[in-house]
């Protein structure tokens, strides 16, 4: 979800419906869009550049992974994106992700940062009123501000 808007909804489109039908096809396509960032984040740090892309590419190899590495990958690119001082929806949805995980371990400080710093973003992007924001009051009990 390039946009983050849809993974914050769980509504992912016709992605979930190829995964469905042909689980090998999806497995080749993930290796190769992990190898195309992974190239891009070589090029990027050879460069000496740490921008919105280069953020943009640690969000979506994280979105990839799973677990620990997921975490390392959406932290990368959260700190990125909060060194840039860009608002980004996909920001928004990896401290989505990183706030739900640390909830389910337990982590109670860590999933409000989380979660406050999703809502702060979908707030000033998207509004109080939208559907994103209100998911993210109600998982994690945020007083709108």
């Amino acid at each position: 979800a390039e946009d983050g808007i849809r993974d914050l909804v769980r509504s992912r489109g016709l992605g979930d419906v190829y995964k469905r039908q042909n689980l090998g096809m999806i497995s080749l396509e993930r290796s190769t869009q992990y190898d195309c960032y992974s190239k891009a984040l070589v090029i990027y740090k050879q460069l000496g550049i740490e921008d919105a892309n280069a953020a943009d590419a640690y969000y979506n190899i994280g979105s990839i992974c799973e677990d620990e590495e997921q975490e390392a990958y959406y932290s990368k690119a959260i700190t990125v994106y909060s060194r840039l001082e860009e608002k980004s929806l996909l920001a928004a949805n990896a401290h989505y992700v990183l706030g739900v995980r640390e909830k389910s371990k337990g982590n109670k400080e860590a999933a409000k940062m989380h979660g406050k710093a999703a809502y702060e973003i979908c707030v000033s992007l998207l509004g109080n009123a939208h559907a994103d924001t209100k998911k993210i009051v109600a998982e994690f009990k945020i007083d709108s501000i």
